[in-house]
């Protein structure tokens, strides 16, 4: 879902890979997040980041390692099928790899016991495949005809002004940012990097 790859373990390396799963699922609130008790999960930074997702936290019980025993299996695979032995010239190349691990050959095509010989891309589609269809929502109730209004509601609640229209690219200036550009400096709104 979510993953991060960084020099030291800080709080930034957990809400960085947090971040990366939200976005790519973007759960209903009250999704419960597992994880053990590191620093990096138990910080202001990433508490605040499961709060701003609507996010509940479950962390392991002290010295119970058994708690998080899906995730340590999963990092004992990378290590043993993928990083042993190799030497990574750079950081670069080492995020290169683990991209490749994780996002190629992991979740698309490795075959997972516990998933019935089946991929978790594969595993999840077929879950999703069985699922239900959502119930259609009703359509909006139509707004009562203007002859129902009564003159005084519409003179204590008057219309609000009709919106105004964004500059066009070329007559902003750099105290006043393009609507589709934004200001130097600022990310282009692409979630890269994470």
């Amino acid at each position: 879902m979510g993953w991060s790859l960084k020099p030291r373990m800080t709080s930034d390396i957990v809400t960085d890979a947090l971040t990366m799963a939200w976005f790519r699922r973007k759960p209903e609130a009250g999704l419960l997040h597992h994880s053990d008790r590191g620093s990096q999960y138990a910080s202001y930074a990433f508490q605040d980041k499961l709060k701003e997702y609507g996010m509940v936290c479950s962390m392991s019980r002290k010295g119970d390692c058994w708690d998080n025993a899906p995730t340590e299996s999963w990092f004992g695979s990378f290590k043993n099928e993928r990083v042993y032995g190799e030497r990574f010239a750079t950081r670069a190349e080492c995020r290169s790899m683990a991209f490749e691990y994780i996002e190629v050959f992991y979740n698309r095509r490795r075959l997972h016991s516990t998933l019935g010989y089946k991929s978790p891309k594969r595993f999840l589609e077929d879950w999703l495949n069985r699922q239900p269809p959502l119930p259609r929502r009703p359509p909006p109730t139509p707004a009562p005809p203007a002859s129902y209004r009564t003159t005084a509601r519409a003179a204590r609640h008057p219309s609000p002004p009709p919106p105004t229209t964004a500059a066009p690219a070329s007559e902003c200036t750099p105290s006043q940012p393009s609507p589709t550009h934004p200001p130097d400096g600022m990310p282009d709104g692409n979630l890269t990097g994470f």
